[in-house]
């Protein structure tokens, strides 16, 4: 009986943790995507409540006679193919060259490079938009560079994409591949050096191959990423010019709410599912003290290897910061002196600009809106993924092993993919235009990236603790939060932090279920309505963007060590 009883209450204490977030998921993720799969097989238009089943018939349309979908799925195939290689590449080599410097740099370094990680697309397109048909036109129009009208030609519109989104992304991959190259045992490095390797042969023979995970991670993630790829097309070139930049993710968007054709956008949407997979790196380590000794020694000399990649690093931080120098710079200036130049220090320092821009776009108001969507966003997901991960690592059964793989399924899934469904059910459940709608769906959709990630921490815990704890009669949900969740404080706070950025900068999706309420604007689409409504005033428009990335800049000087050294230490783990 005993043990019967102690089953009960285990099976008891296990639903009652994993429920709340298992729920929410298939809720705002699974039947949507249900949804998406189901309609994609009938004739269903966008609007009638009554359609047929009609099978494959949609899918070999839309191969066969829908010649917008191919040509955005080829323009799309041709970018992650560019982005794929180039950010690798890029962040490759700046991990390669950061390794090569002294630790107090190198902390700099890395900070500044991955900085505009934490801005919004939204803004980074703004940004560059800005310094591409302002600030080149008048270094252009002065002989710097080559006379190039970047948004009228196909190719140079798509370089404009990739060049925007690979300065806002590149030092995300840049940090992985970092914690890569750390987590490589010094000893080899220190057994080609005395075998007179060099620095090259050591890079080549050992670096590379040892950062295989890495790699392989980068380029899943980097595929993933340029799939989703939507607010740069949407904001910067509209598919243009012709459908040249049409990206898949922007083409869905465009067919379900301007052509109406919601059918087959259902299906091109099953079609793209792409794969965010993420891979572990090897759990290799070393001391910091004495394990690299010979490196250490060789590296504290000076060395023209060194010297140079202190140089190229410098000048890849001001590429970095160049473009938000500009864009702080005009801020200040009026009209008619920016007109005057746009690359030139302001004459003074003049808030009208700032003045103007809050009281027309009412950022107290936004502000106020994104802070709550964030704060209880991440607090309710992270908190419910928390309890569920811990269940899950806890319980050693084909049920919890089954539940966890259901979790992961949701990061193949784009949210492209399930937009119109997802649409569809917030509507039926009233909870459109309120803020109490769209933070559940928050938590639906965040929750399994966090169950994921704090799966593997909470394995890390003696569970000898635990069941101290239970002898000595704690409950189950007592025993969590008195003693295993303060253990996970630092996977916690990477989390939230993770979340925060993610869901204070993020436009489709309270564009899409806030959209209809005038008192309900976060900070993106505040952005995106200022910048429409003053795209003759610079001035004002610049003011505007630089008051939305004052938030963002913040946060990352205050939390900069926890947010680039928390990514760096997941990476490890």
């Amino acid at each position: 009986m005993k043990e019967k009883k102690k089953r009960q209450v285990h099976t008891a204490s296990f639903w009652m943790f994993i429920l709340p977030a298992l729920f929410l998921y298939a809720l705002f993720m699974l039947v949507p995507l249900l949804g998406t799969v189901l309609y994609s097989l009938t004739n269903w238009d966008g609007i009638s409540v009554i359609y047929e089943f009609v099978g494959i018939k949609n899918y070999i349309r839309l191969f066969t006679n829908d010649s917008a979908f191919r040509s955005s799925m080829a323009v799309s195939f041709r970018f992650v193919a560019l982005y794929t290689i180039l950010v690798n590449s890029i962040a490759l080599a700046l991990a390669v060259l950061l390794d090569r410097v002294n630790k107090k740099l190198k902390s700099f370094i890395r900070s500044v490079i991955f900085m505009p990680n934490v801005i919004s697309l939204i803004m980074v397109s703004f940004i560059w938009q800005f310094m591409f048909t302002k600030v080149y036109s008048e270094l252009a129009g002065d002989g710097f560079f080559p006379d190039i009208t970047w948004f009228s030609n196909s190719a140079t519109a798509m370089v404009t994409i990739l060049i925007t989104l690979i300065w806002q992304s590149v030092g995300y991959f840049m940090v992985i591949y970092v914690a890569g190259i750390e987590s490589i045992d010094r000893t080899y490095y220190e057994a080609a050096l005395i075998d007179g390797a060099g620095y090259w042969q050591r890079t080549f023979k050992i670096t590379f191959p040892l950062m295989l995970p890495s790699i392989i991670v980068n380029i899943f993630l980097s595929i993933s990423g340029a799939f989703k790829t939507f607010e740069i097309p949407y904001l910067m070139t509209r598919g243009g010019p012709g459908d040249s930049t049409n990206l898949i993710a922007y083409n869905i968007y465009k067919e379900a709410y301007f052509k109406s054709r919601r059918l087959c956008v259902c299906k091109g949407s099953c079609s793209m599912r792409d794969c965010n997979v993420h891979c572990n790196f090897s759990d290799s380590s070393y001391e910091e003290e004495g394990g690299r000794s010979m490196i250490d020694s060789e590296c504290s000399k000076f060395s023209v290897g060194k010297f140079a990649a202190t140089i190229v690093l410098v000048i890849v931080c001001l590429v970095m910061l160049t473009p938000i120098i500009f864009a702080v710079i005009n801020s200040f200036k009026p009209y008619a002196e920016m007109m005057t130049s746009f690359v030139s220090f302001p004459n003074s320092l003049d808030l009208n600009n700032y003045v103007k821009a809050w009281k027309v776009a009412n950022y107290q108001k936004s502000f106020f809106v994104s802070l709550v969507i964030t704060v209880f966003g991440t607090i309710g997901a992270v908190l419910l993924a928390s309890m569920a991960s811990y269940k899950l690592a806890r319980t050693k059964t084909r049920l919890s092993n089954f539940i966890f793989m259901v979790f992961v399924l949701a990061m193949t899934i784009p949210f492209h993919a399930i937009m119109i469904p997802l649409v569809q059910l917030a509507n039926k459940l009233h909870i459109t235009r309120s803020l109490i709608g769209i933070i559940p769906i928050y938590w639906g959709m965040y929750i399994p990236f966090a169950v994921f990630m704090l799966h593997g921490f909470v394995k890390t815990i003696p569970i000898e603790l635990e069941e101290a704890a239970m002898l000595e009669g704690s409950r189950p949900m007592h025993t969590f939060f008195k003693i295993v969740f303060p253990l996970l404080r630092t996977p916690v706070a990477t989390v939230c932090i993770l979340d925060a950025l993610s869901i204070w900068n993020d436009f489709l999706m309270p564009m899409l279920i806030l959209s209809g309420n005038p008192n309900l604007k976060t900070i993106p689409m505040t952005q995106v309505n200022l910048f429409g409504q003053y795209t003759s005033e610079w001035n004002i428009a610049i003011a505007g963007m630089v008051l939305g990335l004052i938030p963002c800049l913040l946060f990352f000087l205050i939390m900069q060590k926890n947010i680039v050294g928390g990514l760096t230490d997941g990476a490890v783990k």
